[in-house]
């Protein structure tokens, strides 16, 4: 307490102008921290600003980063999908082939046999013509020698009246054997077979021409089978309507 009081003393015995001088220092020291204290003010704004700028930066980062982490799951994602998807177009591919292969050896083979069919078909059909005139030029051979026959005894007939009116030099028991010796068998034997004989050889005829048609038959359906699968039955259906009309 006594010091306080000499201090207080002491001041009091102090000169005016060492008051007036410590004032200016005091107003400078003022005045310096104030423009201090400003600058201290406008850096802390300048910082806050360049802060808030850098954060603002580091949020528009962080979500372009998981715009691109997303794009780039869903592109790899994708790209997965379309890596199976080329695997399985792979694997579809090589069965497609193979089973492509195993078709091309069939149509071959129905092609083979197409026209082994074909051949037999026209062999047979060949056969038939054949046949048909074999039959037209036996049943011709036959009306002929039919025609023949009737006229030859029709003109013995007129020949054996007028040679009964004239002479009774040949009995009827003689020109039997003249006819006898010229067939080699007895007349009236042969006369009674001819008929049997002629219907067993219409029937083996007719016998034959029913096989062969029935064979025909078959491989008409057949051939249109194949024409059917390998997609010409069209055009080998004309080809062989033409063949058939002439």
């Amino acid at each position: 307490m006594s010091s306080i009081l000499a201090r207080r003393r002491d001041i009091n015995h102090l000169p005016y102008s060492h008051f007036t001088q410590q004032s200016r220092y005091l107003t400078k020291t003022m005045e310096g921290e104030s423009a201090l204290i400003t600058k201290l003010h406008a850096k802390l704004s300048l910082f806050r600003r360049d802060r808030d700028d850098a954060l603002r930066h580091k949020e528009l980062s962080v979500e372009r980063l998981r715009i691109v982490r997303k794009d780039r799951e869903a592109a790899a994602a994708e790209v997965r999908a379309m890596q199976s998807k080329l695997l399985e177009l792979r694997e579809g591919t090589k069965r497609k082939i193979g089973e492509l292969a195993i078709v091309e050896r069939e149509v071959e083979g129905l092609k083979m046999e197409y026209k082994f069919q074909h051949s037999e078909l026209t062999s047979k059909k060949e056969k038939l013509h054949r046949l048909d005139a074999k039959r037209n030029n036996e049943s011709n051979t036959r009306h002929l020698s039919a025609t023949s026959s009737r006229e030859a005894l029709r003109k013995r007939r007129e020949k054996s009246t007028l040679n009964a009116s004239i002479s009774k030099e040949f009995s009827f028991d003689e020109k039997k054997r003249q006819l006898e010796s010229s067939i080699g068998q007895d007349v009236e034997e042969w006369m009674a077979s001819l008929p049997e004989l002629i219907r067993k050889r219409t029937v083996s005829i007719l016998e034959d021409v029913d096989d062969t048609e029935r064979d025909c038959v078959l491989l008409r359906r057949k051939i249109a089978g194949y024409q059917n699968v390998l997609g010409v039955g069209e055009a080998c259906a004309e080809s062989a309507g033409l063949q058939e009309d002439h």
